[in-house]
């Protein structure tokens, strides 16, 4: 099973007791979700991602197998995707899907409206220069962003954003 990330951990620690709606951008073989859907009972959980072959033989099979049932699976593209919730709705986005600039920046455009007030817009591998530029250059002056290592695995840095009142 996989470890929690970072900044899902703070999530969980800062909504617990209560229910809470989120997505997972870039699913891959599951082992994020059934983590997140382990540690918090109240969460409702939305899984997007193409689960294209060529990137992760039978990711979708493993993903499936692990996660019928407990979470919804949305078979598109992150932008397209997003378009299926209304803005402020969600609180707690995790983008860990494509790590080319273009695509990173294209699903923080995508996905920060729809996270609420005092919602979290978060991320894996914010250690790759393709990852960290764009989310530096989607900052502004109304976002903070915080950036999460776990000491024990080198892999494991988080970026994420608050989204203010």
């Amino acid at each position: 099973m996989s470890a929690l990330r970072p900044s899902f951990t703070l999530f969980r620690n800062l909504k617990q007791g209560q229910e809470a709606k989120a997505v997972e951008v870039g699913v891959r073989y599951g082992e994020n979700a059934h983590a997140m859907l382990q540690a918090f009972p109240g969460l409702k959980l939305f899984l997007v991602d193409t689960f294209t072959e060529a990137d992760c033989p039978n990711a979708y099979d493993r993903a499936i197998s692990l996660l019928i049932g407990k979470a919804d699976f949305i078979l598109e593209e992150s932008v397209s995707a997003a378009t299926r919730f209304q803005d402020g709705t969600l609180d707690y986005v995790y983008i860990d899907a494509d790590h080319r600039y273009e695509s990173v920046l294209k699903d923080l455009k995508a996905w920060w409206p729809k996270v609420k007030e005092t919602g979290i817009l978060a991320g894996h591998d914010y250690q790759i220069e393709s990852v960290k530029k764009a989310v530096r250059d989607f900052m502004d002056n109304t976002k903070t962003l915080f950036v999460i290592e776990d000491l024990a695995d080198a892999e494991m840095v988080d970026w994420l954003m608050i989204r203010r009142k």
